[in-house]
């Protein structure tokens, strides 16, 4: 079932669903702080958007690796690629996502980074 659906929305109408999804995700990052959001081409040349999430350490006084740990032990656990975390850079696939993923990973983004 799910292979005939995904044979079925095809390459421009799965471009344009995760798309939507990109754009909601960095919808919801707007506005935290510390934190920049935009939508690249994946880095792994799947050819879909994807979110880039760059985090200014020094002001949030963490790092990308600590972030990623943070993500992965909160609830809910958000799974993220680990593009350069020693940069401060990590990677959102709207790939596994659905409509009201954004507003839980902006909501969870937002906890972490309030300031203490």
């Amino acid at each position: 079932m799910a292979l005939r659906l995904f044979a079925k929305e095809g390459a421009r109408g799965r471009y344009d669903r995760l798309r939507k999804i990109a754009e909601a995700i960095v919808k919801s990052l707007a506005g935290l702080p510390w934190l920049s959001a935009a939508i690249i081409p994946d880095p792994e040349q799947t050819g879909m958007p994807v979110v880039e999430v760059k985090l200014d350490q020094k002001g949030a006084k963490m790092t990308g690796v600590e972030l990623l740990r943070r993500l992965r032990a909160g609830s809910p656990r958000i799974e993220v690629n680990p593009w350069r975390p020693e940069e401060g850079l990590v990677i959102l696939s709207p790939a596994c996502l659905r409509a009201g993923d954004p507003a839980i990973i902006g909501r969870r983004l937002g906890e972490i980074l309030e300031p203490a």
